[in-house]
């Protein structure tokens, strides 16, 4: 059974207040006792001495005396004066009276007969007087069987000057002792008393010691549990009254540490969420034990179940794995680009991303390896990029090089004699004008397409689409009547959206004319615009030849062309779609494009609508 502090104090301080009163009481009955007995002998001393000094011609007549060959139970006329002084001095001291002869003989005693006492020689108060001045004993009396206080005096003879004998006193300390033992009972009941009136101050004191105790004990539990607002309710100046505020201090700046340490914890998850860049922490084993989402989404990572779990387990991927274990084992930064393949985790549909990751150890104050640091970069796009301006410098390059060797075999021919035939000439001549234009037309889309890469000013204003499109069908109305192609529009004046004029024509123009080229003679071309919710939706449609479906996704790729042929016949440099989709971008805008080979091609562009 589990005893409280309180009673634990109330019983310590009992113990402690009865013992000190039992021992204050043993002391002062010891005292007392000692105090009595010395005064009981100082005062048989001096009566004893007074008896000694008025009784010595009497000892000296009870002495034996050789010559006369008389013996001690002569002289009986003596003796009874002895007696009767004997019982005379023990009535006016109150106190048994005995003579005691040189050689031990009881020669009178007030409470015996002296024939019948023993040889008192080899007493010991009898001893001291007959060897010094005073003989003091404290023992039970062999005749009345308690304890007696003896005090004997030598009587000095009035011519030998020595010892004839012994004048001894005696006193029962009976009365002394149960003096003495009144005193003990007196103390013994001021004990139980004094324990009685102790005992509801003792259970003030133990309750106001134990109450904020063991509130100090609850606050430690409720710290233990989380619980940092809990407090100790107690105040007082004295050091439990400090003691208590000193915990609530200490509480108090636990909790503000715990805050300022869930601060940084939501402000390092925040930042951890935020980043592009993927996050993991693993432990000296190789164990992963944190990754934010970026993370998780390059590796195809179910965090709930791979925290703790061995990162190849989590991860399922070896050449990882393989360089977050050399970071561990060499303790050096390790780096690795590495291509994550999800499907063949069998996680999701197949994306394959190229990962750049490099993982780093991380160190305690003693210079002890405790985990690894990986930081993971998808450089996907930023491969694809390098691969396209690859690409684009490769086509540009091609591009320009066509138009210019064309040229330069025109000018080695008119060079080498046909400027002398007016008919090869005037061929020769248009052709140079063809390319001309061409390398034009080329060098300005690449111009355009490199301005709207670099990002446009987005100074936008409400722009009409039927005016827009009224002007961009003039531009290519010559065109479509020389191949008979009839035009459709279904433009509503509420077909407002922000943007720049200058921006919007050049999209309708350039997906005009692009429909135009693709359609065969006798074809017909249809544009709408109509409000649409927030949005304005702006259709082109025609009845050209089509496109495949797996040319779709990359017609707004900057230099594909579906049919290379063709195109060049048209004029095209295969930047126009591009152009477009970036144009329509930088007013936050969305193309796209659904096709039928044979049948023809719908582009739809969705602007947000002026408001």
């Amino acid at each position: 059974m589990r005893i409280s502090i309180r009673w634990k104090l109330l019983a310590t301080y009992l113990y402690v207040v009865g013992l000190a009163v039992a021992l204050l009481g043993g002391y002062l009955a010891r005292r007392l006792r000692e105090d009595f007995v010395c005064e009981l002998r100082t005062t048989l001393e001096r009566e004893a001495s007074l008896i000694a000094s008025a009784e010595t011609a009497l000892f000296e007549a009870l002495m034996p005396d050789p010559e006369a060959e008389r013996s001690h139970d002569g002289g009986k006329a003596a003796r009874r004066r002895a007696d009767e002084q004997c019982r005379l001095a023990a009535r006016s001291t109150q106190a048994r009276v005995t003579f005691i002869g040189v050689d031990g003989v009881v020669l009178a005693d007030s409470e015996a007969k002296a024939s019948e006492m023993a040889n008192h020689a080899g007493r010991a108060e009898i001893a001291a007087a007959l060897g010094s001045s005073l003989g003091v004993e404290e023992r039970p009396s062999a005749t009345l069987g308690y304890s007696f206080l003896y005090v004997a005096v030598p009587v000095i003879g009035n011519a030998s000057k020595t010892p004839v004998g012994v004048v001894r006193l005696a006193l029962p300390l009976a009365q002394v002792d149960r003096l003495v033992g009144g005193v003990a009972r007196a103390s013994a009941i001021t004990v139980v008393a004094l324990l009685l009136l102790a005992v509801p101050l003792g259970l003030f004191w133990s309750r106001r010691l134990s109450v904020p105790l063991e509130q100090m004990v609850a606050l430690t539990r409720e710290v233990a549990d989380g619980n940092l607002n809990a407090k100790v309710q107690w105040q007082s100046a004295d050091e439990v009254g400090k003691l208590a505020a000193g915990l609530n201090n200490m509480t108090g700046r636990l909790r503000e540490t715990y805050a300022e340490l869930e601060e940084q914890n939501r402000t390092f998850e925040t930042v951890l969420a935020r980043l592009q860049a993927g996050v993991i922490l693993a432990d000296e084993k190789g164990n992963l034990t944190l990754a934010n989402g970026a993370a998780a989404s390059m590796l195809g990572l179910e965090l709930q179940s791979a925290l703790g779990r061995p990162f190849i387990h989590a991860s399922l991927h070896y050449e990882l794995d393989q360089a977050l274990r050399r970071c561990l084992e060499s303790g050096q930064p390790v780096q690795v680009d590495a291509v994550v393949d999800r499907d063949s985790g069998g996680r999701t549909a197949s994306v394959r991303r190229t990962v750049e990751a490099l993982f780093a150890p991380a160190r305690d104050a003693n210079n002890k390896l405790t985990m690894v640091v990986g930081v993971l970069h998808d450089v996907t796009e930023r491969l694809q990029a390098a691969e396209m301006r690859r690409e684009f410098v490769a086509n540009a390059s091609h591009e320009l090089r066509t138009p210019a060797a064309s040229l330069k075999a025109m000018a080695e021919t008119l060079m080498a004699g046909g400027k002398d035939d007016p008919e090869r000439l005037d061929r020769t001549l248009r052709s140079i004008l063809s390319e001309s234009e061409r390398l034009s037309r080329l060098i300005g889309d690449l111009l355009d397409l490199a301005q709207v890469e670099r990002g446009l000013p987005t100074d936008r204003k409400p722009v009409a689409l039927e005016g827009a499109v009224d002007q961009a069908l003039k531009r290519i109305a010559g065109k479509a009547k020389g191949k008979g192609l009839s035009l459709a529009t279904a433009v509503e004046p509420q077909a407002v959206i922000l943007s720049e004029a200058r921006r919007v024509d050049q999209v309708l123009f350039n997906l005009l004319e692009n429909a135009v080229n693709h359609t065969p003679e006798g074809g017909s071309l249809r544009i709408s615009a109509a409000p649409e919710d927030s949005d304005v939706v702006v259709t082109i449609s025609d009845t050209g030849i089509g496109i495949s479906k797996e040319h779709l996704p990359r017609i707004f790729e900057r230099f594909y062309r579906v049919d290379k042929a063709r195109s060049r016949e048209t004029g095209g440099t295969g930047l126009g779609l591009a152009i477009v989709k970036h144009l329509i971008a930088t007013d936050e805008g969305e193309i796209a494009v659904a096709s039928t080979v044979g049948e023809g091609t719908t582009f739809t562009i969705r602007y947000p609508r002026a408001t």
